[in-house]
């Protein structure tokens, strides 16, 4: 009877070490399953984090993409003018407008304004120095929106925040 009762708690262990073997491949099998749901609703929401970033920024320059500036004539025979748009609903101010010469950058001129209020057409500052003036004239602005934020219209038409010098 010894022989079967020693077989009996022989064959009972290794089934509990079966039991325990199956228990810890379904514990690392699950712990795998609930790591990569983790990861995959990481990159979820990181995802969801950069689009909303992309919106405030696009929401922040929501202001500044309306308003512009080109060189121009009237009509032929008229003096160049720079032609300011604030296409926006709310006025801009302390607008800094410079026309630069299309092939070295020099400045030709530069006005200051305090105030460029929402306008249906743009608004149209004959150039007090008409020389070297053409149509390929950029020109650069630097004006603050109503949210208080510093821009900058670049030559090429881009429009970024404008860092404080501190």
């Amino acid at each position: 009877m010894a022989g079967l009762a020693e077989w009996v708690a022989a064959v009972g262990a290794s089934g509990a070490f079966g039991v325990v073997a199956v228990a810890m491949v379904w514990q690392v099998r699950e712990f795998g399953r609930l790591r990569d749901r983790d990861q995959d609703e990481r990159k979820l929401v990181l995802g969801q984090l950069t689009e909303l970033q992309r919106l405030r920024e696009s929401a922040r320059k929501e202001q500044a993409s309306h308003v512009w500036a080109m060189v121009a004539k009237a009509s032929p025979g008229t003096p160049w003018s720079v032609y300011l748009n604030n296409g926006s609903a709310a006025p801009v101010v302390d607008v800094d407008a410079t026309i630069l010469t299309p092939d070295s950058g020099k400045i030709i001129e530069h006005d200051h304004l305090p105030l460029i209020p929402p306008l249906p057409e743009p608004w149209k500052m004959q150039l007090a120095n008409q020389a070297n003036v053409s149509s390929h004239c950029p020109v650069e602005l630097v004006f603050t929106d109503a949210s208080g934020v510093r821009w900058r219209r670049q030559e090429d038409g881009t429009v970024a925040e404008q860092q404080s010098a501190s």
